[in-house]
Parts: structure tokens; C-alpha cells; sequence
């Protein structure tokens, strides 16, 4: 198996993230991470990388759990932004296989759906949290606080009608 290239987010076409009022301010919430994200999406990875970048924050993007695996053996990350649904390796499958190795990395999952069975199966493969696609700086921003917080138990505090895994309108 050769290692994946990773896909520079300026190999994308442009996408102008015009910011609202809270863009600004959630652009100053959240210190600068270094973020891997995972998606099969090239809608979904533009304008994620795009919106997260818009924060400050350095995105790397691949296309699925296959990928990520390796990408994680061998970067160094803050966070992992990752499908739950992808060809080849699921979100949950990747999750499960980088706990197993004892990866402590923070996981988010992304999803369009909006079945709470979905966000439960994430948590039990190991996820932190949960973002609902599309997802806004402030929900990302709140979500990443919420995990970093001492003491915070995942399963315990990621509600599904919280306002970090809630669709953004």
C-alpha cells in the first residue's frame, strides 16, 4: 500500500467564506489548531478547509479512513475532523482502528444526518464529538471547547440537541 498524498487545500478552486457576524468573532475563539480532515466530499472539503482556514486554523484534507490512519501515524495533529460515512474505510471504522492502536488524538465526527443512532455508534467507536454538516465556526469553536475541557466525559456532555451538533441554519 503506497502512503496518500495529501491534497493541499490550494489545489481547490477558490471559495470566498464571506464572514457574518459571528464569523469574526469565532475566528478569535478557538487557539490556531493543526486540523486533519477527512471527508469524500470535494464540496464538503472545500468548503470546510475553507471556512476553517478563513479561522486561522492549518487543514490538511484527505478522502477516507484509509488514508487517515496513515496521515495521523505520521503528522502531528491537534484534531481530527472526520465522515462519518466514506468508500473504502467509514469514519467509525477508522476511529475504532486508531484507538486500537492507542490514538488519544481529539475525533469529530461529521455527518449530514441527523439520526441520533448515528452520533451514538460515533461515540461508542471512539469519537469525541460531533459536528452536523454544514457546521458554522461558532458550533466548531464551542464543540472543540467543550472536549477540551477537564474532567469532560464525551459520552456523558455531546448532546445530540446541543447547539455544537445541531444543523446550523
Amino acid at each position: 500500500m503506497s502512503i496518500p498524498t495529501r491534497q493541499p487545500v490550494e489545489a481547490f478552486p477558490a471559495v470566498d467564506v464571506a464572514p457574518g457576524e459571528d464569523a469574526g468573532r469565532a475566528a478569535e475563539l478557538t487557539e490556531s489548531l493543526r486540523i486533519l480532515l477527512v471527508d469524500d466530499s470535494a464540496v464538503v472539503r472545500v468548503f470546510a478547509a475553507r471556512l476553517l482556514e478563513f479561522a486561522g486554523h492549518r487543514v490538511d484534507v484527505l478522502t477516507d479512513g484509509c488514508e487517515a490512519l496513515q496521515a495521523v501515524r505520521g503528522g502531528e495533529y491537534d484534531l481530527v475532523l472526520m465522515d462519518v460515512y466514506m468508500p473504502e474505510m467509514s469514519g467509525i471504522e477508522a476511529t475504532i482502528a486508531l484507538r486500537a492502536i492507542g490514538c488519544t488524538l481529539p475525533i469529530l465526527a461529521l455527518s449530514g444526518t441527523t439520526a441520533d443512532q448515528d452520533f451514538k455508534d460515533c461515540l461508542d467507536a471512539g469519537m469525541s464529538g460531533a459536528l452536523r454538516k454544514p457546521f458554522t465556526l461558532e458550533a466548531f469553536d464551542q464543540e472543540c471547547r467543550r472536549i477540551r475541557r477537564p474532567g469532560s466525559d464525551s459520552e456523558e456532555t455531546s448532546s445530540l440537541t446541543s447547539p455544537s451538533v445541531v444543523r446550523s441554519s
